[in-house]
């Protein structure tokens, strides 16, 4: 079944019942709402395009996309709630200082999709005594779209082993094995590159967190330890290294850019395999991740 809802961490959650095109009021949910139009815009590119010196064509370096615009025609049946608290309630979470996210279903699909937005604009139109039509509009600041859910992976220095496939008898093609021993596989459902965090728990002593073969090391200017107790907080979206979860705590300074960058150590679509070493098999890593779609 097709659903909408908002969630935000101080507000909750709010169902916006169903999408139901050319629906009328017998679809609205217990709280008098109901989705009858609904508009998903395409994420915008970011362009980095200059001319050639003294020849035709560009030089086009886009490689990053922009928001993305969403608008959903609401109906508010006046019989399950007063009109005004419905309106109430649903631009509440349209406050430009919030950040809510708007997760839905499509008709037809069992695949759930989420969006970080704004709200835009919500103005109402009284249509008739029974049902007034609200168009709420937001923009998807982080142009994709994810899963609603948050992954989790936990991983213990040398001691996670994925073997993949065994096979006693020889054929003439080959069988691919899962993660090299002490490394896990991360699974983006996607088909957009997503970013992630890891927490790393103490105590440790100069971590690397290996991403598909590229190793982030944190042995710059004296190498990096923690002891019981303590995190170091990476998170590639905001391109943060924190000590304890604390801003005015960055150990930035700590990280080995020799060989990478932040975008290269984003999780491809489909498998990626991650690892994390440290050289006391001490400590253990939690990667946080969402799915994400164009």
């Amino acid at each position: 079944m097709s659903l909408v809802y908002l969630t935000e961490d101080t507000l909750g959650q709010l169902d916006l019942g169903p999408i139901s095109l050319g629906g009328g009021l017998r679809e609205c949910n217990a709280a008098g709402y109901v989705v009858t139009g609904w508009e998903i815009g395409f994420p915008a590119s970011r362009p980095v395009v200059r001319n050639r010196a003294l020849s035709d064509g560009t030089i086009d370096s886009t490689r990053f996309i922009g928001a993305r615009a969403v608008s959903m025609a609401i109906t508010l049946d006046v019989n399950k709630q007063d009109p005004q608290i419905s309106i109430d309630n649903l631009t509440a979470y349209m406050s430009p200082r919030l950040r809510p996210r708007l997760n839905w279903t499509i008709p037809g699909s069992t695949q759930e999709r989420s969006l970080l937005v704004r709200g835009e604009s919500a103005p109402v139109t009284i249509q008739r005594p029974q049902a007034n039509t609200l168009t709420a509009s937001f923009i998807g600041v982080r142009g994709v779209l994810e899963s609603p859910y948050e992954s989790t992976l936990l991983i213990t220095p040398g001691s996670d082993v994925e073997a993949g496939r065994t096979y006693d008898l020889t054929f003439d093609r080959y069988y691919p094995t899962g993660a090299p021993i002490g490394s896990r596989i991360v699974v983006n459902d996607g088909n957009e590159t997503t970013d992630w965090s890891a927490t790393i728990f103490g105590p440790a002593v100069d971590p690397t967190i290996s991403i598909n073969g590229v190793d982030m090391s944190f042995d710059r200017d004296g190498g990096q330890s923690l002891l019981a107790g303590e995190t170091l907080t990476i998170n590639t979206r905001t391109k943060t290294v924190y000590l304890n979860n604390d801003p005015t705590a960055s150990r930035y300074n700590k990280i080995n850019f020799t060989d990478w960058s932040w975008e290269e150590v984003r999780f491809v679509p489909g498998q990626n395999i991650v690892r994390y070493e440290e050289p006391t098999l001490q400590g253990s890593c939690q990667f946080t991740w969402r799915s994400a779609w164009l």
